[in-house]
């Protein structure tokens, strides 16, 4: 018997350890127990209230989920047992015990009544000379909810003895007060791993038709190594710029066409001529590059400025990734919280003197607080398929409100800024976020915006609205920001 004893304690001891080695939400309740031994009664018993004992639980609580709780009650007071020389006689004996329970259950923070059911293992000493018991106490309860830190409870167990006679029932009321309780409105953290991108381009695995090498989301994560728009392994030339009529190779010999169309004289037959009617250049399939900084007219935000190809040709003089035409010191590398500027503008001076009247042929028109307002909802509602850059359908509504802006204000060029949260690996989320950025512009340009009105760029992880470690948080940094600059 004491063997046994020694084990439940063991086990509960073990339940201790556990609630106490995370510093966490817990709970203490207090409760005034009722013990009645029914050995030889019938259960009708119980409404019978002359012979019920009295005693005092206090215990320790370790929530483990939303419906999962430990217990560990230390038990004081008396019950009436069987006397070991007459069993039709009870005798009152007072006792000390410990509990580990397990209860499971609506949880009362979140909701108003939380009913739950028990089980667990328990041993008390009876005051006697090797009168330990151990018991299987089984029941249910519920908890009423006054404030989440405050619960009225009440409680009915069967507490089945193992080794004697001593089995009996418990009822008890009484209060559980909880500690460290997180914040009313926080969402738990979302650990679900993300998927894996092997080569980091942003393109799950799951996704990804070439896993082991970079490459865009619109190609499937496959690499175009000489961005002519065919994928390596469907290209003949991977290295060297083609059209598709010639596998991707270049037009090695244009007199060879002789005979084909060329509108525009430039060598390049129509058919494959992406500028049919502009003279340009054969390795931009006929496009030509006004500021010679290696991006195509058609494809160059800043045709007449030299640029730099991940700019969509766009000049970032200072280098510190963000455009000059969104840089508020171009010439001095700074941070993109401060519009390009190494440190925050100086608080502004209310000005003394009337300042003279914009004169009406230069001044631009004001942006109105409605179309910024318009512009703010856009950036919320543009969507994605997951961990891609090809836009929803349900995105077009919106991205349409943009395109009757830039008609509404034609003085003023766009900035279409991509942002992603930080789940999955960085490198992958900034060229994400710069090629959904690009699929918005893209979508601008085919209704009829002006490419070199529109300048893309990405900033990845790097510009969060709020935090990441809540899925609210991220789903609002996931986004794709327009901003009209003049």
């Amino acid at each position: 018997m004491r063997n046994k004893t020694i084990l439940i304690l063991l086990i509960i001891s073990s339940i201790v350890g556990t609630c106490f080695s995370q510093n966490e939400s817990y709970g203490l309740s207090y409760k005034v127990i009722f013990p009645k031994n029914l050995e030889g009664g019938p259960i009708s018993d119980l409404w019978n209230t002359q012979d019920y004992s009295l005693g005092a639980q206090l215990a320790y609580r370790k929530p483990i989920n939303s419906w999962l709780t430990l217990e560990v009650p230390l038990r004081l007071g008396s019950v009436e047992v069987v006397r070991p020389d007459d069993a039709t006689r009870f005798i009152e004996r007072n006792f000390v015990g410990l509990d580990g329970i397990a209860i499971a259950g609506i949880d009362p923070i979140r909701n108003p009544f939380g009913p739950y059911a028990l089980l667990g293992v328990g041993a008390d000493y009876q005051g006697a000379v090797d009168d330990f018991n151990v018991y299987i106490p089984a029941g249910f309860g519920v908890n009423i909810k006054i404030a989440r830190e405050f619960l009225l409870n009440a409680e009915a167990q069967r507490r089945t003895s193992l080794d004697s006679d001593n089995s009996h029932y418990q009822l008890s009321v009484g209060f559980i007060a909880n500690f460290n309780l997180p914040a009313e409105d926080e969402e738990p953290v979302d650990l679900e791993m993300p998927e894996l991108d092997t080569d980091g381009d942003g393109v799950p695995d799951s996704e990804d038709a070439c896993p082991g090498a970079a490459g865009p989301a619109m190609f499937k994560g496959c690499p175009d190594s000489d961005n002519d728009g065919i994928i390596d392994s469907k290209d003949a030339c991977p290295n060297e710029a083609g059209p598709l009529a010639t596998d991707g190779c270049p037009v090695k010999d244009p007199g060879a066409m002789a005979d084909a169309v060329d509108t525009d004289g430039d060598g390049v037959a129509d058919d494959i001529d992406n500028c049919p009617n502009e003279a340009g250049l054969e390795r931009f399939f006929g496009c030509p590059d006004s500021d010679g900084d290696n991006v195509s007219d058609d494809k160059d935000a800043c045709p007449t400025v030299v640029g730099l190809p991940k700019f969509s040709g766009c000049p970032d003089t200072d280098g510190d990734g963000i455009t000059d035409a969104s840089d508020d010191c171009p010439t001095i590398a700074g941070k993109s919280e401060y519009n390009g500027c190494p440190n925050p503008p100086a608080p502004s001076v209310p000005s003394t003197t009337v300042p003279s009247s914009p004169s009406p042929t230069t001044s631009s028109p004001v942006i109105s607080s409605v179309t910024s307002s318009i512009l703010a909802d856009v950036s919320q509602n543009v969507e994605f398929e997951t961990s891609r850059a090809t836009l929803r359908e349900s995105s077009y509504v919106a991205l349409d409100k943009v395109v009757a802006i830039m008609k509404e204000y034609p003085n003023y060029n766009l900035e279409v800024a991509g942002h992603t949260d930080s789940i999955g690996n960085s490198a992958g989320n900034q060229k994400l976020s710069e090629n959904r950025a690009k699929s918005c512009r893209d979508y601008l340009v085919r209704k009829g915006v002006s490419a070199s009105r529109i300048n893309y760029i990405g900033y990845g992880e790097k510009q969060p609205i709020a935090d990441n470690r809540y899925r609210d948080g991220r789903s609002k940094n996931r986004r794709v920001e327009f901003r009209l600059t003049y």
